[in-house]
């Protein structure tokens, strides 16, 4: 990727995070902090990262405890874990998505 297009990305995701924080601002997670971050549930890969059926508004917090204890997020659905069709369908839907919002 050009460092033309990786620009272009960032500045895409930038706009795509602030406006799912500004829809969701508390932590989607301990519902008692303000959400700062936005965690990617399936994984940031190729237009996955603009997904935001995959996004959860979380505090700096809860996003360190996702990523300090996978199982304990696995079991709560903070993570997941896809096998091959079921990415591949993700993927698909983003790339739609992401097409019909003028992102890609």
């Amino acid at each position: 990727m050009s460092g033309y297009s990786k620009k272009i990305r960032a500045r895409t995701y930038t706009k795509v995070r602030r406006a799912f924080l500004q829809k969701h601002r508390m932590c989607q997670v301990c519902h008692r902090r303000h959400a700062t971050q936005v965690h990617h549930v399936a994984g940031r890969t190729g237009p996955m990262i603009f997904y935001y059926r995959y996004f959860m508004a979380v505090c700096d917090e809860c996003h360190k405890d996702i990523h300090r204890n996978p199982a304990w997020a696995r079991g709560e659905g903070y993570l997941v874990n896809m096998n091959m069709d079921e990415h591949r369908e993700a993927r698909e839907k983003a790339i739609t998505w992401a097409e019909n919002a003028g992102l890609i």
